[in-house]
């Protein structure tokens, strides 16, 4: 049995304090355990929060410290056509400024005063900011640039392998699209997609609208994903039950990762013996995905996913820590909890 572990991190939005704390968390965990981690970011690292250049800061530095991938978000992908000035942004307007928090992000990488009016005076007196108003480093553009828009892994070897798919949002299933969307586009291909021109031309030459691919889809799948178990973030699971209607008994006020099964969705148990510990009488193989995107934003938690060899294929368990948002610091603010997959029996 190997030591193989993955951490999975879910949205961050420029918040970088709970960043921070994880990290100290993950080193004392490799410590421990004497092997280094790699770690999945799973996209959106800027808007709404205050502290956009800090987190990518933060994440440069890692990058030095840990095997990373970054994988890009709809939000981290909207700055990319803001300052590339893109035939998306020609078609659909500037999405990035409408609601999506952009001109927090540009105050906090280009901090001259004449930038905050622009952005906001100016706009008053009906000047638009352009992106020739914006100045992102080089440092800070190569990382949007080399961004992974999917990942996939193995957790073990051979016939026990489980295998994992990586996106920011959810991958297309044409049986659960609409109508006027195009045939299927295979999971390998949608996985193939790791570059920022690969992802855009796939939905222009395939006719796929933007928010059906994995940077913006929110859909509800009803299948698994092929042999892959997707882990993904993009829509809070404070808000889950406004899109997806199959929860089960699954408590979206808590700020815990979602794991969706094969129809019908299971009950989570929480034991009295053992309160940091959901069990489900379903397999792994009855798994469709994980979600950890938990708003940490939105006043939930900054979730980290754990996937250790020894414990997803020994003990069918995956375990997450979290930093809480809607606990003071001073009453400690850091959860860790146990997902336990069981057969139930016949």
């Amino acid at each position: 049995m190997g030591n193989k572990c993955v951490w999975v991190i879910g949205d961050i939005h420029g918040m970088s304090d709970p960043l921070r704390l994880l990290f100290q968390h993950i080193r004392s965990f490799d410590f421990d355990r004497g092997e280094q981690s790699k770690l999945v970011f799973l996209g959106d690292y800027i808007d709404y929060g205050p502290s956009s250049r800090e987190v990518i800061d933060i994440l440069l530095a890692a990058e030095e410290e840990w095997p990373t991938v970054f994988i890009a978000g709809n939000h981290d992908d909207m700055l990319l056509h803001f300052v590339n000035q893109t035939d998306i942004l020609e078609q659909y307007g500037n999405v990035w400024f409408n609601g999506n928090g952009g001109q927090t992000s540009i105050v906090s990488f280009d901090r001259h005063p004449q930038v905050a009016q622009k952005l906001f005076l100016d706009r008053i007196r009906q000047r638009p900011f352009k992106a020739e108003d914006f100045v992102l480093e080089d440092q800070y553009l190569d990382f949007f640039q080399r961004m992974s828009y999917a990942h996939q892994d193995s957790i073990g070897e051979g016939e026990q392998a489980v295998n994992f798919a990586f996106t920011h949002a959810g991958l297309y299933q044409k049986a659960r699209a609409r109508s006027y969307d195009p045939p299927d586009i295979s999971i390998e291909r949608q996985l193939g997609l790791t570059t920022f021109d690969a992802y855009h031309a796939c939905h222009r030459n395939s006719r796929v609208s933007p928010d059906a691919l994995h940077l913006w889809n929110r859909v509800e799948p009803d299948t698994r994903f092929g042999d892959f178990i997707l882990v993904h973030g993009h829509t809070p699971t404070l808000y889950l039950g406004q899109f997806w209607e199959d929860i089960g008994n699954y408590n979206a006020s808590l700020a815990r990762p979602f794991v969706k099964f094969i129809s019908p969705q299971p009950h989570g148990h929480h034991h009295t013996d053992w309160p940091e510990r959901t069990c489900f009488e379903r397999s792994l193989s009855d798994v469709i995905s994980v979600n950890v995107d938990t708003g940490a934003v939105f006043g939930g938690a900054l979730t980290a996913l754990i996937l250790s060899e020894e414990e997803l294929l020994e003990n069918q368990t995956m375990k997450y820590l979290q930093v809480r948002l809607d606990r003071s610091y001073r009453e400690g603010n850091m959860d860790g909890m146990r997902l336990v997959f069981r057969q139930a029996p016949e």
